[in-house]
């Protein structure tokens, strides 16, 4: 591996970490994206492609807006921010097309997906750009289409509430019994 593989591979394997750090830090905005992005998973590809030429279009306008010694800091700034979040939440929607719910399981699959894109670019050099853009587009697009819809707070309540199968009571004091394990339900035979 050259200089610059090596140097890739850090800088990939330090974006799946920022990314890591991002759905920790933003879980509500996190989940509503991947529902976004999951429900509609074509036209948040084809909506990342238009929005990846509105974003390139827009550094083009910014390079010649910004004096000549900083406009690789203030893209840098701009772009940053815009590609830890469309990865973070790009990871997980790949993951989730592989059959990972990336919703519940957001960090393993973002270490997953992500792991397995920065291998693909650490030993397909050709190819392995091709998955980490697909990856970017798919996130950026989940990402504009999320922000044309609201968040619904009530969805995480119902998922946190919908742990419990039926029948199964959970128990929360032990009300004079001292056993901790719930109480047997008995069916009636007929």
């Amino acid at each position: 591996m050259g200089y610059n593989a090596v140097f890739n591979t850090i800088y990939n394997i330090l974006l799946v970490l920022a990314s890591l750090a991002v759905a920790a830090a933003f879980p509500k905005y996190f989940m509503h994206v991947y529902k976004v992005g999951h429900s509609e998973i074509g036209k948040s590809f084809s909506v990342g492609f238009a929005a990846c030429g509105a974003v390139w279009v827009l550094a083009l306008v910014l390079s010649f807006m910004i004096p000549a010694g900083r406009q690789t800091m203030a893209l840098m700034l701009l772009g940053f921010p815009l590609l830890l979040v469309c990865n973070s939440t790009g990871y997980a929607l790949i993951a989730g097309l592989a059959g990972i719910d990336g919703g519940k399981h957001r960090f393993l699959a973002i270490i997953l997906a992500g792991g397995a894109m920065v291998a693909a670019e650490a030993f397909l050099p050709i190819g392995g750009r091709y998955i980490s853009r697909g990856v970017f587009l798919y996130g950026i697009g989940a990402c504009v289409l999320a922000l044309q819809r609201e968040m619904q707070e009530e969805d995480q309540q119902a998922d946190s509430a919908g742990d419990e199968t039926p029948g199964e009571i959970k128990r929360t004091e032990l009300g004079g019994d001292l056993s901790p394990l719930p109480r047997p339900v008995f069916k009636d035979k007929e």
